[in-house]
């Protein structure tokens, strides 16, 4: 949306293809947005438990996610184990939120030089 029809006309006329407008032109403008989104989908996903446990059947070294881990050590009587995957998981998601931080705080810098 951010992205004006003017520049896609430009490259239109100076001749080049929908698909060499699509790459040269939108794609590196919505380039950052999808790193981001990836970013966050990848940080969400990382503490998903119902749909593993309910649909792909929790088979530990297969289908177990982090988060079912920590619930099976806890279920286990193992609090050492759950707390360390928990802390893992906790630094992980922490890196990724900073990393879109700065991702997105990088763009909006290089769109005030523009």
């Amino acid at each position: 949306m951010e992205i004006e029809e003017d520049q896609e006309e430009a490259a239109r006329a100076l001749g080049a293809s929908s698909w060499t407008t699509f790459w040269r032109v939108l794609f590196p403008a919505i380039l950052p947005g999808i790193i981001s989104g990836t970013l966050l989908t990848f940080s969400r996903a990382l503490g998903e438990f119902g749909s593993v446990v309910v649909v792909a059947g929790n088979i530990p070294f297969k289908s177990q996610t982090a988060a079912v881990y920590v619930w099976g050590e806890l279920e286990s009587q193992n609090r050492q184990g759950a707390s360390a995957m928990s802390v893992l998981l906790v630094a992980v998601s922490f890196f990724v939120i900073l990393l879109v931080d700065w991702f997105e705080k990088r763009r909006g810098k290089s769109r005030v030089r523009s």
